[in-house]
């Protein structure tokens, strides 16, 4: 079952071509998580995101990062 939580961008961390690492607010503790932003469109500070966290909460060796699966507000269909 896959394991979805919905956080704010506290911090970025860091960029490269087409990744981005983040410190995400949720539930009142500090997640690391990676956002593809050919995915997810771009993210910054502030944003509210949706977490896939099945990997972490499983310690299936994503070295302790979530993965953004949606900004709010990046609707790209827009």
């Amino acid at each position: 079952m896959i394991e979805v939580r919905r956080g704010r961008v506290s911090r970025v961390l860091a960029r490269r071509a087409g990744l981005v690492e983040l410190e995400v607010e949720e539930g009142g503790s500090l997640r690391r998580a990676a956002a593809y932003e050919a995915l997810t469109g771009p993210v910054e500070e502030g944003q509210e995101v949706i977490l896939n966290t099945t990997a972490t909460a499983l310690n299936l060796g994503s070295g302790g990062y979530d993965f953004v699966l949606h900004v709010l507000g990046n609707d790209r269909r827009e």
